[in-house]
């Protein structure tokens, strides 16, 4: 097992959040946490204004909130995600992908952008 296996294997708590596959010429991947982001979509617009790298781009938005957070925020978070999801399937261009996940209850003890 690599190093890189053995650390995702500590970190994991979930089954997988998405189901394809990394692309075969991704070569960059962007990771952005969201907790109640009312203006994800437009940094994702930013993203995709951006000029491409010649490698592919995966842009992963990991909505979350701890299991402990209020019902308006769920809420907001499920709303968020909705909307964020429909924009990544209209915006996913050749060479740069949008996914977007539903809304994921994290720990108490280990909420936040860290895990």
């Amino acid at each position: 097992m690599t190093n890189i296996e053995k650390y995702i294997a500590r970190q994991t708590f979930l089954p997988p959040v998405f189901k394809n596959t990394l692309a075969e010429d991704v070569g960059l991947v962007i990771t952005i946490p969201a907790y109640a982001e009312e203006d994800l979509l437009v940094s994702l617009q930013s993203l995709k204004s951006c000029d491409l790298p010649s490698v592919g781009v995966e842009v992963v938005v990991i909505i979350n909130h701890p299991i402990q957070a209020e019902e308006f925020l769920k809420e907001a978070n499920k709303r968020i995600s909705e909307k964020a999801q429909q924009w990544a399937i209209e915006n996913s261009v050749d060479g740069l992908q949008f996914l977007v996940s539903i809304p994921i209850e994290l720990p108490k003890k280990h909420a936040g952008a860290g895990l």
